[in-house]
C-alpha cells in the first residue's frame, strides 16, 4: 500500500464527477443564454421553469446530475475503504459514515470504527 498513491480511486471518482458537473454547467448555460426556455425562482425560493425543454434533453440532465452525485458519494466511499485498509480493519461493511445530523452520524457502526482507529478523521467528518 505504501507504494500506491494516496486515495488515488477516490480523487479519481472526484474528477470523474468534475467531468458531470462541467456538462451540468454547460447545459444549464445553453439552457438560459441560447434558448427560449425560462428558468425563475418563486417567492417560497422553488425553481420553475416557465417553458419546458424537450425530456430528452432534461434525461440527459438528470443523468448527469445522478452520475456526479453518485461519482462523488463513491469517492467518500473509497476514501473510508482506503482509511480503514490502512489500519487493516475489518472491511466487508466498509463505507463512509453519512447521516442527517451529527448525533446520528456518531451513531453508526462505520462512524466508530473510523473513530476507533483514527479519532482525528472522525472529528473532522463529523465537523
Amino acid at each position: 500500500m505504501s507504494d500506491s498513491v494516496p486515495f488515488a480511486s477516490g480523487k479519481s471518482k472526484v474528477e470523474r464527477a468534475n467531468e458531470h458537473i462541467k456538462d451540468v454547467e454547460r447545459w444549464v448555460r445553453y439552457f438560459l443564454d441560447f434558448s427560449s426556455y425560462s428558468l425563475g425562482i418563486s417567492a417560497d425560493d422553488r425553481v420553475f421553469i416557465t417553458k419546458q425543454p424537450p425530456v430528452a434533453r432534461t434525461q440527459v440532465l438528470a443523468a448527469r446530475i445522478g452520475d456526479a452525485v453518485h461519482n462523488l458519494r463513491t469517492a467518500l466511499d473509497h476514501i473510508a475503504f482506503e482509511i480503514m485498509q490502512r489500519f487493516e480493519a475489518h472491511l466487508e461493511e466498509t463505507g463512509f459514515p453519512i447521516d442527517k445530523d451529527r448525533q446520528s452520524l456518531i451513531e453508526q457502526s462505520r462512524y466508530r470504527e473510523i473513530e476507533r482507529l483514527a479519532p482525528s478523521v472522525a472529528n473532522l467528518i463529523a465537523d
